[in-house]
């Protein structure tokens, strides 16, 4: 089975038939759904699918994968309702509880989504795809701590993963701003450097660090990470301000 990674993460099996499963014919029908759902024809990979629906109401793929193509047709309820079943004829059937799980993801549902994200890892924990969105599900719900573990577990499976790494970064970042707006300067910076480590030319985790910087009044250090900042993106109006006005106070 492999995870496929954009707007809509679900899982296609490709393979999930074995002796006795699945008849001939139903199988026959999924593998040409199968052709069409590679060249982008995702009406007849549909009705592929359905057909083997037909000849086998038990085989949890066939509403696996019309449920995946449901969803790259932005038919969620659909989608849902096809991995609902596969589930119901397959309750350890991790890749269908992740596929739900994104569907979720997807119309905003994130409690629903983590829920299904804690099935899927719970049936494989070494799936570092749904530790990812799972992280993304706490992110979005304002929870950066789990978020940040879940990234964190992620890498410890796939280290070499960029989305992963740039998820984590992503949040690192925004947890420093809750330490800045809470007046933690010393937190703040340190989660924006965690921020660059994982991400060097990530532009704002630059700028944040040196408003810490400035904050607690080490300037030489902010006006550093401004024009580091500058290097990577030099039409920024905001840091360019932003290191002018340190250079002014500087120059006192």
């Amino acid at each position: 089975m492999k995870k496929l990674i954009g707007l809509l993460i679900m899982v296609l099996m490709l393979s999930d038939y074995v002796s006795g499963q699945a008849t001939l014919d139903a199988v026959a029908y999924i593998e040409r759904g199968l052709v069409y759902y590679r060249n982008n024809d995702f009406d007849r990979a549909i009705e592929n699918f359905t057909q083997a629906i037909r000849i086998d109401p038990n085989f949890a793929a066939a509403y696996n994968n019309r449920g995946f193509t449901y969803g790259i047709k932005r038919d969620y309820d659909r989608a849902i309702a096809d991995f609902d079943q596969a589930i119901r004829l397959n309750s350890n059937y991790a890749d269908a509880y992740y596929n739900r799980g994104d569907t979720y993801f997807i119309k905003g549902d994130y409690d629903r989504a983590i829920a299904d994200f804690n099935q899927s890892i719970r049936l494989d924990p070494n799936d570092d795809v749904s530790y990812n969105k799972r992280g993304m599900s706490f992110f979005h719900k304002g929870d950066y701590n789990r978020a940040i573990a879940d990234y964190e577990a992620a890498l410890r499976i796939n280290p070499n993963n960029p989305n992963v790494r740039g998820n984590l970064a992503f949040v690192f970042n925004n947890r420093g701003v809750d330490y800045f707006n809470k007046g933690d300067n010393d937190r703040a910076i340190a989660d924006y450097t965690q921020a660059l480590s994982l991400n060097p030319n990530f532009t704002s985790a630059y700028n944040n660090r040196g408003i810490s910087y400035y904050n607690k009044g080490d300037i030489n250090r902010a006006i550093a990470d401004f024009e580091a900042a500058l290097q990577i993106n030099p039409n920024d109006a905001e840091v360019r301000g932003n290191l002018e006005f340190a250079r002014q106070q500087r120059g006192r």
